[in-house]
């Protein structure tokens, strides 16, 4: 028996030796019945109970039904008083009948029907018994319904939360994966090598915009990918927070600057107390005196105030210079560039600093 079913349970009561006993069947699942018989005018109420399998009493008795709708027990007690056969439940003149419905949600309704044999015909009985019936039938069906609408509202809600967590963990991965493109920028450099980076993280750490956050770089420029000409850097660089540049010399030197202000063509000259320049081949820093003029930009070059300059076409040109000396940086004259003041960059990278 199929246990999603509504499962309809008989109690019939017997006259023996001058006593009425009820024998009750109870259904626990598709599987098991357990059988009761008892005296309901007795302190001792159950005289017998034991439980069976469905398919034992199947093997051993044909004397009871158990059925699985309510249409079924209907037509069975409609067959019983339509040929006079059978009996159901009698009491004196009156016809007793308990039905035990076990609901889908586990609750259980009892129908009791108590009908005068004297005051009422054949037809009359079959018709109280189809109408108490056909209510159980519509309680059952608006339970149904309920429960489908109870169901169906779950399911939709189940629906957009895993929708939600669905553009949640897209977002997430969408994010990490930005951020590893971010992260191989600059282990893709030509210049600076990985062991190299923390050198750079270490710095950054130390000012208040990247302080106790992950350190990532985003590549704007590289003149060897995208042109060596002053105006491409500018396109790419300008207007851009925290920005650090790495330069490699045809003489194997390897230098920068980083700026928290960012360059602008149109600024020409100004103060940024986070500058600071470099020598990747020394690993030193060189932070700008507090107070001065840390960078220098114009139409036809960039770079940090008095230390590095980075000309038009600086992959052709050995205009760049690489000065030193002065109030804004404490470096020694030429020192960035092995004691050379102009140089040919075999390299140039730009990268926007970002902290998350």
């Amino acid at each position: 028996m199929d246990e999603k079913k509504i499962l309809i349970l008989s109690e019939y009561e017997k006259e023996l030796n001058n006593q009425k006993y009820l024998l009750k069947i109870i259904l626990y699942s598709s599987e098991k019945l357990e059988i009761r018989i008892y005296n309901p005018y007795s302190n001792k109420s159950i005289c017998h109970n034991k439980l069976f399998s469905i398919k034992q009493l199947k093997e051993i008795s044909k004397s009871f039904e158990i059925y699985d709708s309510l249409q079924k027990i209907f037509d069975c007690i409609k067959n019983i008083l339509d040929i006079g056969k059978g009996s159901i439940l009698l009491k004196e003149e009156n016809i007793i009948l308990s039905l035990n419905a076990f609901m889908p949600d586990g609750n259980k309704n009892i129908i009791n029907f108590e009908l005068n044999q004297n005051s009422l015909n054949k037809d009359e009985i079959i018709q109280a018994l189809s109408e108490r019936i056909i209510q159980l039938d519509n309680k059952l069906e608006t339970m149904n319904k309920n429960q489908n609408n109870i169901i169906n509202d779950l399911k939709k809600r189940l629906e957009l939360l895993e929708e939600k967590e669905r553009k949640r963990e897209e977002k997430e991965k969408e994010k990490i994966e930005k951020e590893k493109l971010i992260i191989r920028d600059i282990l893709n450099s030509s210049i600076c090598r990985k062991e190299e980076i923390e050198f750079f993280e270490e710095e950054f750490k130390k000012h208040n915009e990247f302080y106790n956050k992950s350190i990532q770089f985003k590549l704007l420029y590289k003149a060897t990918r995208d042109g060596q000409g002053i105006k491409i850097f500018h396109s790419r660089c300008d207007n851009i927070k925290s920005t650090l540049i790495l330069i490699s010399s045809k003489n194997g030197s390897r230098f920068g600057g980083y700026t928290q202000h960012g360059f602008n063509e149109t600024d020409n000259e100004a103060k940024d107390d986070n500058a600071f320049v470099f020598s990747l081949n020394k690993m030193q820093i060189y932070p700008v005196k507090k107070g001065e003029v840390s960078i220098y930009c114009k139409s036809s070059l960039y770079g940090f105030k008095n230390t590095i300059y980075i000309y038009d076409n600086c992959l052709t040109s050995n205009s760049n210079t690489n000065i030193g000396g002065y109030n804004n940086y404490p470096t020694q004259r030429y020192e960035l560039n092995n004691n050379e003041e102009n140089f040919f960059c075999s390299e140039v990278e730009v990268y926007q600093i970002i902290g998350i």
